[in-house]
């Protein structure tokens, strides 16, 4: 869980070598010849298959490297397209093109400019306008919630103010509702009326407060997880808001979400390293979202990473809210005000209601990066990195 992505600004450099852990894989290098991590390996494949050529067509981490390629050949090369093909040939292939090649790639730059130059005159700049804030009433409507928690409403306090119930306020269809309680006044979280955003908040102390749930909540291998929260903690401790974990038979195909040091995120134990929050003790909205596919995590609106998805996981109860399961330990140093529950993943337009719902009720401003708009000349020659990363000149180590 300690083992995160290095920084996007780390990333961009070649590897003559990399760090891999036998559990986790990186999902592209499967199609170029990888040996198989749980066995030695005396000598490793090497092949040219069409798998590697679909790759590197069509994956994420191709194209965002293209694009980023295209920056670093435009602030060298300037605007002129001859200069960009010659340099963008010696940064990808080390060599310079001879005529053909630089006739050639000279051409498709002015082919996918004026190609991209029509597609922007036809459809315009893509607009930004002001999304409405969606309502409660639009959380309500969203299919398959298993369970809300609102500070704002369901609580139930002992004389002095530690919460005793946190009432599921999901009613209906005939389920139990998933309410969160404490039996013991020392392990009770405090409520405090104006926690988050001028709005109530359970105040966890990161030494012994938490709540058991009651039932399962999360039935679906695909679901998705909310959390309003602040994060006040400073060590390396993992610190957890939600999870089944049990020592006895779930100690590591549990689900969790929760944090590990002063910022990161842990999304089970097969996604340790779920990304890093930007100042965790400003309140923040802590999304994550898993289906067939993949699993992501998310920070208000911004994406903090990616995994293959999370296989295998033991479902059933009991949940609790602010500590790791029955270990004891990893208590939530925080507040939380609201935590939302979906038996299945949303889609993005889904995910924009809960956001925007949440963004708005606790005063959290939206962090997502704005929409990058590249102009003809820098898609084209985005293009034109992509078609020299797809060329046959690999080179195999062993």
């Amino acid at each position: 869980a300690a083992w995160n992505a290095s920084p996007p600004e780390e990333q961009r450099r070649r590897s003559v070598y990399m760090r891999t852990v036998r559990s986790r894989v990186l999902p592209m290098m499967t199609a170029f010849d990888f040996c198989d991590t749980t066995r030695t390996c005396g000598q490793r494949d090497v092949t040219t298959v069409a798998p590697q050529a679909l790759a590197l067509l069509n994956n994420e981490f191709i194209h965002q490297k293209s694009d980023e390629l295209a920056e670093r050949v435009m602030h060298e090369a300037g605007d002129d397209t001859k200069a960009q093909a010659a340099t963008a040939w010696k940064l990808i292939l080390g060599r310079e093109p001879d005529s053909d090649e630089w006739a050639g790639a000279v051409a498709h730059l002015q082919e996918q400019t004026a190609h991209f130059t029509e597609n922007t005159t036809q459809r315009g700049q893509p607009e930004t306008p002001n999304s409405p804030v969606a309502s409660e009433d639009a959380v309500h409507s969203l299919s398959g919630k298993a369970m809300w928690l609102r500070a704002d409403r369901g609580v139930e306090t002992d004389s002095h103010g530690r919460v005793l119930f946190w009432r599921d306020q999901i009613q209906g269809d005939g389920r139990h509702p998933h309410d969160a309680s404490q039996a013991d006044p020392e392990r009770r979280p405090v409520l405090v009326q104006d926690g988050i955003g001028r709005q109530p908040a359970i105040r966890f102390d990161g030494h012994k407060t938490l709540f058991q749930v009651a039932g399962q909540v999360i039935h679906s291998a695909e679901f998705s997880l909310f959390a309003v929260a602040t994060h006040r903690g400073a060590d390396d401790s993992p610190r957890e808001i939600l999870t089944n974990w049990n020592r006895a038979g779930r100690s590591v195909s549990s689900i969790f979400l929760g944090t590990v040091g002063s910022n990161g995120v842990r999304f089970s134990d097969a996604f340790g390293g779920a990304g890093q929050l930007t100042d965790p003790a400003h309140p923040f909205i802590l999304t994550a979202v898993t289906s067939s596919a993949e699993a992501r995590t998310f920070q208000n609106r911004r994406s903090l990473a990616t995994h293959g998805g999370l296989n295998d996981r033991d479902l059933h109860g009991p949940y609790v809210i602010g500590t790791q399961g029955d270990n004891g330990g990893e208590f939530w140093d925080g507040e939380i005000a609201e935590i939302i529950a979906v038996d299945r993943a949303l889609q993005e337009e889904e995910q924009q209601v809960v956001w925007s719902y949440l963004a708005s009720k606790y005063s959290i401003a939206d962090t997502a990066p704005p929409a990058v708009v590249r102009s003809p000349a820098q898609l084209a020659l985005a293009s034109l990195c992509l078609v020299l990363l797809n060329t046959n000149e690999f080179v195999y180590v062993d």
